[in-house]
């Protein structure tokens, strides 16, 4: 008799948590890279239970070689995307794309040199990890232009997405995330110098927010719901670096990064999303 009492009370206790968690709508966010600080913001509003607040459960989906995020969400594979200016240009180039919030108000995107390339004129005739030349232009063009550099006549070589040939000294520069890339080599002792755009006033959009046009009309609670808890999810990783990096640890670390370069990130990135400047996710119309 009582070991029925506690099977019934177990059945019940079980069914009110799938009754529970059916409530919730699923939804899945495609990140343009791998788990890192960079995406703080949403993976604790996830673990916060944010996302859960308002009705959604979140996947976080990382990034796999090759893969094309604006086609992810315009395919239906995914319902949001996290991307960088090449949302704008797909978006003028006729994609339905909605764009919901811009996290970084800072390029995240540099140029890591040699110490005596001081100014893009000095890349001229040198080698450059740089990815695909339309990229490149993309994001350093304008900043290329003020010294008088057509980047069609660089060396852009494909990247590799690593900073050993960099170390080697197989190439002269590399395209980088200054959150991240710059920690590395400190630690290793190497010496470079960086270029960075923002430093001359450009700005390149970067982590940005957006989802398909379709996905919105249909769902535009949804959508405004799910960039509202977003939003907050970055308020509080940015208030909580310790515990939000606590979290990557255990439970996000696939690239099996240390706490220290996560400490260093976070700083980097803090820089990047400038809080007390503006607001979080704000959007820049001009």
């Amino acid at each position: 008799m009582v070991f029925k009492k506690i099977l019934l009370l177990f059945v019940l206790s079980f069914s009110l948590l799938l009754s529970n968690d059916s409530g919730l709508k699923k939804v899945s966010l495609q990140l343009h890279w791998k788990y890192q600080f960079e995406f703080a913001g949403f993976i604790m509003a996830k673990e916060k239970g944010f996302y859960k607040d308002v009705g959604l459960d979140v996947d976080l989906k990382e990034y796999q070689t090759g893969m094309d995020v604006v086609e992810e969400v315009l395919s239906k594979k995914s319902d949001f995307g996290i991307y960088n200016s090449n949302t704008l240009v797909e978006y003028l180039n006729g994609k339905k794309i909605k764009l919901l919030a811009s996290f970084f108000k800072r390029s995240a995107l540099v140029l890591i040199t040699k110490p005596e390339i001081k100014t893009p004129k000095d890349l001229i005739g040198k080698k450059i990890l740089g990815g695909l030349k339309k990229d490149f232009k993309l994001n350093f063009q304008p900043y290329f232009s003020e010294f008088g550099v057509d980047v069609d006549k660089l060396n852009i070589l494909p990247h590799t997405y690593r900073i050993k040939e960099f170390v080697e000294g197989k190439v002269d520069a590399m395209t980088a995330f200054i959150s991240s890339q710059p920690y590395k080599l400190d630690a290793m002792g190497i010496k470079y110098n960086i270029l960075d755009p923002s430093d001359n006033n450009l700005f390149i959009l970067q982590l940005e927010l957006f989802t398909s046009e379709e996905f919105y009309e249909k769902n535009k609670k949804d959508a405004i719901n799910f960039t509202k808890a977003s939003i907050r999810g970055w308020e509080y990783a940015l208030s909580h670096v310790d515990e939000t990096i606590d979290v990557i640890l255990q439970k996000y670390n696939t690239n099996n990064l240390t706490k220290e370069f996560l400490k260093q990130e976070a700083k980097a990135v803090k820089k990047l999303i400038l809080p007390y400047t503006y607001d979080i996710g704000s959007i820049n119309k001009s």
